[in-house]
């Protein structure tokens, strides 16, 4: 277990005035089961220019719409609609939604009061794939419409995810394989050394200050290959939200 007092001076500044750089902006293991997707959505959410500018416009009104407060328990939420280029026509290709508990976004995630974020009531639905049952075919036949805007594995998470809501289905046989557990917590690696990389200018230098508390990856390339990543899906959102169109 790390220790959490590494302290540095700020060369990079996300959402909020930063003095130092908390364990808990890049690394995320501690994070429950429970909790993964939460804390994927708040931690990409503290990147993506629509969020920051529909959680500021919300806070100067203290919340509230009129004589309503929006806040559901003290969860500040927000969901967005993702459309190709931008251009907002049409059915969307995706939504971002976030749930973000009072913090959002100067505070990591794993620093935030969560004992008001209800998991079990709070449903979030994230996949790149459309299941549409087809009328005139028998009962248990389906056609799909794919947006190959996503990754291949991330359709093949879609597919996945999906399977899991059809309860008529016959029981399958347990066999063993990569769970959205596991993807979470390699997509939240990626945002630790996107943070690393961005804060310190440079990989070697993220790195170097990485594996002297607890390594992320070995191999350098690894980590040019997730900064990248976490790079295009931040842009990827930004775009597709049309918040610069």
């Amino acid at each position: 277990m790390p220790k959490k007092t590494n302290k540095v001076e700020p060369l990079w500044q996300w959402p909020g005035t930063k003095k130092s750089l908390e364990l808990e902006e890049w690394w995320f293991e501690d994070c429950p089961d429970d909790e993964l997707h939460f804390c994927w959505a708040y931690e990409y959410g503290r990147h993506i220019d629509a969020i920051l500018m529909e959680h500021s416009k919300d806070e100067e009104n203290d919340f509230r719409y009129g004589d309503e407060d929006i806040l559901e328990n003290g969860i500040w939420s927000c969901c967005l609609n993702l459309y190709e280029n931008g251009k907002r026509c049409g059915q969307p290709l995706e939504q971002f939604g976030i749930y973000a508990p009072f913090g959002f976004p100067q505070k990591p995630y794993l620093t935030t009061d969560r004992t008001k974020l209800d998991k079990d009531r709070i449903k979030i639905t994230n996949s790149p794939i459309l299941p549409v049952k087809a009328q005139l075919d028998e009962e248990n036949n389906y056609n799909f419409e794919i947006k190959w805007q996503f990754s291949n594995k991330e359709i093949v998470k879609g597919f996945e995810d999906w399977l899991k809501t059809k309860i008529d289905r016959p029981k399958p046989i347990r066999r063993q394989g990569k769970s959205s557990k596991k993807w979470l917590r390699k997509e939240l690696k990626q945002i630790g050394v996107y943070r690393l990389k961005k804060w310190f200018g440079s990989v070697s230098e993220g790195k170097k200050h990485a594996d002297s508390i607890m390594k992320i990856y070995g191999n350098e390339n690894k980590w040019h290959t997730a900064f990248k990543e976490v790079e295009e899906r931040i842009s990827m959102i930004n775009t597709q939200s049309g918040f610069c169109s």
